[in-house]
């Protein structure tokens, strides 16, 4: 669901110069967490350069807040077992580390 314009957000989209005209199409609780937050949220888009699992957890680890893998998967031998590890591996958290 798109919400309407909120002018509770305009003083951080006027800090990171976002058009209210954009803010107006984005959904309110994104917009919520993102004022919580201090940061916008990033998501690693490339062409080709994530392919094994170790790639993807290591964007993880640069503080990405996600990570979008297409050929790495759907080129593999066996696709849903790549996808799900994946999947572990950009959720795994290291206990030792947090």
């Amino acid at each position: 669901m798109w919400t309407l314009y909120h002018p509770t957000n305009f003083p951080m989209s006027a800090a990171i110069c976002a058009p209210q005209q954009i803010l107006r199409h984005v959904d309110l609780d994104i917009q919520q967490e993102t004022k919580q937050l201090g940061r916008l949220l990033v998501v690693y888009f490339t062409a080709g350069r994530v392919a094994t699992l170790e790639d993807a957890a290591l964007m993880m680890e640069l503080w990405c807040d996600g990570v979008f893998v297409g050929s790495g998967v759907f080129k593999s031998g066996d696709p849903v077992r790549r996808g799900r590890a994946i999947v572990q591996a950009v959720h795994y958290s290291d206990p030792k580390n947090d």
